[in-house]
């Protein structure tokens, strides 16, 4: 009998997190039988919240509510929403392919069959970061979006009415309507036709004020005023001196967790070739020994 694996889908960081375990039964070379990994995530969330090894482009933190938002704006149906969502989420792959720069493109190898859409694997990043203001799941969102017509209607007639008596419209009103930040930056004219992942400076201020507002105690909030550096890991980074004493606390842990590791991995490594070597060593043994018997 198979095995099946089910959760309550309420929540889009338990779904993250569900669909990264998904993740590595689908990679046959994954193992996390001792539960590491949680560990791994640990440090993660606590330095650069928010983040995974495979976002690698931040423009997608745009990409994906500018996708989103443009729907709400159509009103395109319930029943057609996601649909939509995904057909446009996968069209973006060519004029990023068309670009100067087609690192970190997703779909890159498989194209338009590609299994994870960028909005699902920046999901709960764009949660953490404020960036997404709706609280739920991406299949909650979809199946509830004619509640948000609902509520962007009304937002509108009372707008309207406020235009008419010549108040000002109290901008607090838009707060628990809106399921994206109320300053996302516009799309460019041609986008999604066209696309790269240049931002502009008016998106970066936009990215770090989020970052900085939601996560300002964060190693990734601090390494924002700091200049680019090429480092394989963060405990090596030249701003080192400059971190926070609880940063650096937390990067030791890191580095100490690091080596164990990648020590248990070479471990590994060397277990096995010493097992294919004795392998190739008892072969020639008998080979030797069956030449002996018949000569």
């Amino acid at each position: 009998m198979p095995s099946t694996l089910s959760w309550i889908d309420h929540d889009s960081n338990a779904r993250d997190k569900t669909l990264r375990i998904l993740s590595l039964f689908q990679e046959k070379e994954s193992r996390d039988e001792l539960g590491l990994g949680s560990v791994r995530d640990s440090f993660a969330d606590q330095l650069f919240p928010g983040t995974s090894t495979i976002q690698t482009r931040l423009r997608y933190m745009l990409f994906v509510p500018w996708i989103y938002n443009g729907l709400e704006e159509k009103r395109v149906p319930v029943e057609r929403f996601a649909i939509e969502a995904e057909k446009l989420e996968r069209d973006l792959i060519q004029p990023l392919m068309e670009s100067n720069d087609q690192a970190g493109v997703f779909g890159k190898t498989a194209g338009k069959s590609l299994k994870r859409l960028p909005s699902s694997v920046y999901w709960a990043g764009l949660g953490t970061w404020g960036i997404r203001v709706t609280q739920f799941s991406q299949d909650e969102y979809h199946r509830r979006i004619k509640d948000t017509y609902h509520r962007l209607n009304d937002l509108k007639s009372l707008e309207k009415a406020a235009k008419i008596r010549g108040d000002d419209f109290d901008g607090v009103g838009r707060f628990g309507v809106l399921n994206w930040h109320s300053r996302l930056p516009v799309p460019p004219d041609n986008f999604p036709q066209v696309a790269d992942f240049a931002l502009s400076r008016e998106e970066a201020e936009f990215i770090r004020d989020c970052v900085r507002l939601t996560h300002g105690d964060s190693l990734l909030s601090h390494l924002l005023d700091c200049e680019p550096a090429d480092t394989k890991a963060p405990w090596e980074h030249p701003d080192y001196s400059r971190f926070s004493k609880q940063h650096k606390e937390l990067l030791t842990h890191a580095r100490l967790f690091s080596d164990v590791m990648h020590g248990a991995a070479l471990s590994y490594n060397i277990q096995l070739a010493k097992l294919r070597n004795h392998g190739v060593v008892a072969d020639r043994a008998d080979s030797n020994r069956r030449n002996t018997e018949v000569g």
